[in-house]
């Protein structure tokens, strides 16, 4: 099922366009392998996830600050069956869902995005990378480490 997601960012009215060949599950969020990152405060790592179904597509919230398709707010980890035009909106972002047929056969098909291919994308650079991060997952590992070294430290002495 080929799926199209416009995505507008509410902060500066960006407009991302993305085009999945969805087999399976596939989730979004601030991930790096999220073939569209949304990235931003109140974003999960894995936010929520749509889901092919016999010729129909679910959306199910898995995050704690909650995923809205037409303004209703879904339950957490219970799937929800989306409409052709459905808007989902998450912190930050508005997601305009199209899929299947009603498109003219001689428009020029948008590029598709492999979700396969992001799968196995590498992180560009060490920045980004450490963007993935929450301040509060950086705050822990930054403790951690400091945590080693002192340990370290009086073992050795």
């Amino acid at each position: 099922m080929r799926v199209q997601l416009l995505i507008t960012r509410n902060s500066d009215s960006d407009l991302q366009a993305v085009t999945c060949e969805l087999d399976s599950r596939l989730v979004l969020g601030r991930d790096l392998a999220s073939p569209a990152r949304l990235d931003g405060v109140g974003v999960s790592r894995d936010h929520f996830a749509l889901v092919p179904q016999a010729g129909d597509l679910l959306v199910e919230d898995l995050s704690s600050n909650g995923t809205f398709v037409n303004g209703a707010r879904l339950s957490n980890r219970s799937p929800v069956l989306l409409r052709n035009g459905d808007l989902i909106e998450i912190p930050g972002y508005k997601i305009e869902m199209s899929w299947g047929s009603g498109k003219s056969e001689n428009a020029v098909p948008p590029p598709v995005v492999s979700f396969a291919a992001t799968k196995l994308r590498l992180p560009l650079s060490v920045q980004e990378f450490l963007a993935s991060f929450t301040a509060w997952e950086l705050l822990l590992i930054a403790s951690i480490l400091c945590s080693l070294i002192l340990i370290v430290t009086y073992l050795n002495s």
